[in-house]
């Protein structure tokens, strides 16, 4: 058999290194990244210090006490591809992230590794690269410095410090001068969040009480980091969990667990800032809304969050919903776990599995949040009609060419041209004085969005702040008060042109009519902007 002919070809190093800079990493991505490594070494503490020193350079350390490496271990760990790690269950997975997390932040990438005694040190320098176009991995001996920060995490035992300089990716190309404070405050303020994002990725492994993984501490710039669990079970009921078996897995299973966190007028402050951490101005990144769908978890480590895996009918009205699944490292094909270990795509059967799943608690979920946000919603925008009833107050009686007289409860007497009818009528006696011509209902029969009525004997409309056009309309209008005034005019016209029309034939068709059009406008206000309570605040 003749032997085969073939060239090895290698890839240009720094055309492959700053390709690879660009694979979706962000800070703190990039970060829990280097963080796993720690814990997959067996790692019980790891201390991370990002700083900017006066000439607005930024410095970024994460020291471990783990087993550490010799010096040949530690160039099998820089390569890009290392050799796979000895167990499957590591949080480490294709043998990229060390390399491609670092320098999707920094220049520079420095690794100071201790074992058994021995010290060792590898660098890599991008600009080198650029310069050589070699695949060089620099073999400095480590400074005392490093060697010093080294000891403040592992004492002088095993451990690693990883080192990254010349970072000029940690914020957005929009902060281009370090030395500007619009950079400093954006570089606290991502600190910030990162603290957040390390809480909410290493929960079970920062929570001392949860026996599910193995107890690490985190300290970021000299504060250890908390531990936050999105699903704040100490504060409600759990709704059960189950588990899903995969097919062609050898009977592995995954699990799913399902969560309704209170609505926010049940909770105090306190509560409220550990529900819904976007409370703190500086952690909008963790707003209400983001937070809802799915937690997924691979060997304890939380990879991917805030997601519905593309479930029909999800809006605002699911936001207490939260999902907890987890999977072991066995089921990595059938959860495409991505190179950032941040994004999955669910195997098609097993998201038709957990959608049977959650259905039941989805519905729940809107429906509690749904029952506390109509009264809310009602109450608050009241107001925004304030207005619209002054100015009626005054026009209203040259407006109207009809009688109406209550004569029974839910009843009146109306004439106009037609004649006198006695109907059905909408009666409010107990108003306020000054809002006796627009009232908002927390609710109107048959979902109508809109009523003629009687209120404190004056000629009215009443408004159902639980129809989705209200909501969607006022919402948005709420900041625009000569919108939202036309809008209360047109209403309260059409109740009034109703009741002018009122005859023995008309009756009926007219509030046909009224309802066919609350029907219409509730399917065309999935084209207006979505609202929810918050909306309606000053």
């Amino acid at each position: 058999m003749a032997e085969e002919k073939f060239e090895e070809v290698f890839p240009e190093a720094s055309r492959i290194m700053e390709g690879l800079r660009d694979t979706g990493y962000d800070y703190n991505t990039a970060m829990t990244d280097i963080i796993d490594n720690s814990i997959a070494a067996n790692a019980t503490k790891v201390v991370v210090k990002a700083e900017q020193d006066l000439d607005g350079d930024i410095r970024v350390t994460i020291a471990d006490n783990g087993s550490g490496m010799t010096g040949e271990e530690l160039v099998e760990a820089m390569r890009y591809g290392s050799a796979p790690r000895r167990t499957i269950h590591s949080l480490g997975k294709f043998g990229l992230g060390l390399k491609t997390a670092s320098t999707s932040c920094c220049r520079r990438l420095k690794v100071i590794s201790r074992k058994d005694g021995t010290a060792s040190c590898a660098v890599w320098d991008l600009d080198y690269i650029a310069k050589t176009g070699k695949w060089r991995l620099l073999i400095p001996e480590p400074s005392m410095e490093e060697l010093n920060e080294l000891d403040e995490c592992a004492g002088e035992g095993n451990g690693t410090l990883v080192v990254w300089e010349e970072c000029d990716r940690l914020l957005s190309a929009r902060y281009s001068n370090p030395t500007t404070k619009a950079f400093r405050d954006a570089f606290s303020r991502s600190n910030k969040v990162l603290r957040h994002y390390i809480a909410m990725v290493y929960q079970r492994f920062l929570d001392s009480a949860d026996q599910r993984a193995e107890n690490v501490q985190i300290e970021l710039n000299g504060e250890l980091v908390a531990p936050w669990d999105p699903f704040c079970k100490e504060l409600h009921e759990d709704y059960g969990s189950q588990e899903i078996e995969v097919e062609e897995s050898g009977g592995k299973t995954i699990k799913v667990a399902s969560y309704i966190v209170p609505p926010k007028h049940e909770l105090n402050v306190e509560e409220r800032q550990r529900v819904m951490p976007s409370e703190d101005k500086d952690l909008k990144v963790f707003g209400e809304e983001s937070l809802s769908g799915f937690y997924v978890y691979r060997e304890n480590r939380l990879i991917h969050w805030g997601d519905w895996f593309g479930m029909p009918g999800i809006d605002f009205h699911h936001k207490l919903c939260r999902f907890e699944l987890d999977f072991s490292a066995e089921l990595d094909e059938q959860f495409q776990v991505d190179i950032k270990k941040s994004r999955i795509l669910l195997d098609p059967n097993i998201r038709d599995r957990i959608i049977d799943i959650v259905n039941p608690i989805k519905k729940e979920g809107a429906r509690i949040f749904r029952s506390k946000e109509r009264g809310s919603i009602a109450k608050k925008a009241r107001k925004l009609h304030d207005e619209s009833n002054s100015v009626l107050a005054e026009k209203a009686t040259g407006l109207v060419s009809s009688t109406i007289v209550e004569t029974g409860e839910g009843e009146a007497e109306i004439t106009n041209k037609f004649g006198t009818i006695t109907v059905p009528y909408g009666i409010v006696s107990d108003a306020p004085s000054d809002r006796s011509f627009v009232q908002v209902e927390d609710g109107l029969q048959d979902g109508l969005l809109w009523e003629p009525a009687l209120i404190n004997k004056k000629p009215g409309v009443r408004l159902n702040s639980s129809h989705e056009f209200y909501k969607r309309f006022y919402g948005v209008a709420k900041n625009n008060p000569v919108v939202s005034q036309a809008m209360d005019y047109v209403f309260w016209v059409l109740a009034q042109a109703e009741s002018e029309a009122l005859g023995k034939t008309a009756e009926e068709n007219l509030e046909e009519a009224r309802y066919a059009a609350s029907k219409k406008l509730r399917k065309l206000a999935d084209e207006l902007p979505e609202v929810s309570e918050e909306d309606f605040e000053e």
